[in-house]
């Protein structure tokens, strides 16, 4: 029988964090192109200081929304910078009351959201916009 010692257990703990924080920062580098650079090497986009910090904000951000796994992960954080991108009079705030629901899961949150985005795209350009970057992003983690 394998028996892990604490100290063993938090080194693996750390590497797994560390190895979700890095496809969610690939996701969000692919997803946003103007945030990275190409790397001229492997000829793909590769995450920058700007992209990693935005990635470690977001997901003490999403911490507190109980959304966890890498794929909900970059979704949020291309939901954040998407947002940013709409004219002011884009209807947004539907998307915080979702968020702020306590008592819903994160990753349903999500679902939700993204479900009501797709929707709402089809009426509204920006929207559309929004979705296909949210999308794009959690594809992104899952290549």
């Amino acid at each position: 029988m394998l028996v892990l010692r604490p100290e063993q257990l938090a080194v693996i703990e750390q590497h797994m964090v560390q190895s979700r924080q890095r496809r969610v920062e690939r996701a969000i580098a692919a997803s946003f192109p103007e945030l990275s650079s190409v790397d001229p090497s492997a000829g793909q986009r590769v995450p920058g200081e700007q992209v990693k910090g935005i990635v470690e904000r977001g997901v003490q951000s999403a911490a507190g929304l109980g959304i966890e796994e890498a794929p909900d992960l970059a979704a949020f954080i291309a939901l954040g910078l998407a947002l940013r991108t709409v004219p002011p009079e884009t209807p947004t705030d539907w998307i915080k009351s979702w968020l702020a629901r306590p008592d819903t899961p994160g990753a349903t949150k999500l679902a939700i959201i993204e479900a009501q985005l797709a929707q709402s795209g089809v009426e509204n350009p920006a929207l559309s916009l929004v979705a296909k970057r949210v999308a794009h992003a959690r594809q992104q983690v899952l290549v």
